[in-house]
């Protein structure tokens, strides 16, 4: 069998283990495919998330809002104990720990104020990464691959157990106008090369090729440490 289909054969071998593992030895879940908040979303159960314990975790979704004034708040995602994302008065928030309480809304846990300006009508990247800390947790915060806010939320002993998140707590959806696509959850900490890398994959295409689509293949033959020919494959 000719060499070069070997190796190419062994490389594209290796680039679809690498995707396998990312989608699931770590622990992703993809939690929703392209939907319409407004029509009402099921909870997703927290017995479904990798490590739904997970402090070190990441959240990453499109979302294209239509308008986030309807009401008081307009949570893209709300899961106790973690993070709440989404809007508060009109203003693009992530609230870390506490609950999301029907009636009285968001308490025991503390707000970041991101913008004032979020991008309506069109298709926003959002990504939200923590990191655990010393009584506390560290929030990054992307739009579009770029780090917008950076927070280290502290808290006392007598309140950690509002910052901590099992396998009883779901994940919600609030109804307003809002579209949302590629929601996945990751239990581990993203560094900006990796959000930005998120964020380049797009609103659309299939695993493989947003893996793909991060790597370059070429196959080059050399004499006398010179190249002579290249073949750039993908």
């Amino acid at each position: 069998m000719n060499t070069t289909v070997i190796v190419l054969g062994v490389l594209l071998i290796l680039v679809v283990i690498y995707m396998i593992f990312q989608d699931y030895f770590t622990g992703t879940t993809s939690l929703k495919e392209q939907t319409y908040l407004q029509n009402g979303v099921p909870d997703t159960p927290g017995s479904s998330l990798g490590s739904p314990d997970a402090k070190n975790v990441t959240y990453s979704v499109w979302a294209f809002v239509e308008d986030a004034t309807s009401v008081t708040n307009n949570l893209i995602f709300s899961r106790e104990n973690d993070l709440h994302v989404g809007f508060k008065d009109g203003t693009f928030i992530v609230y870390v720990g506490g609950t999301n309480d029907n009636n009285n809304g968001l308490e025991k846990g503390q707000t970041i104020n991101v913008t004032h300006n979020f991008p309506l009508q069109k298709w926003v990247h959002i990504l939200v990464t923590t990191e655990a800390s010393t009584n506390g947790r560290i929030v990054d915060i992307y739009l579009d691959g770029k780090m917008v806010k950076s927070v280290n939320i502290t808290y006392s002993n007598t309140d950690s157990a509002n910052y901590k998140p099992n396998g009883t707590h779901v994940i919600k959806f609030d109804q307003f106008q809002c579209y949302i696509s590629k929601f996945e959850r990751i239990p581990k900490t993203f560094d900006p090369k990796t959000a930005y890398n998120k964020y380049k994959q797009g609103n659309g295409g299939s695993n493989l090729g947003n893996v793909l689509g991060n790597f370059g293949l070429k196959f080059a033959v050399t004499k006398d440490e010179v190249e002579t020919t290249a073949f750039q494959l993908f």
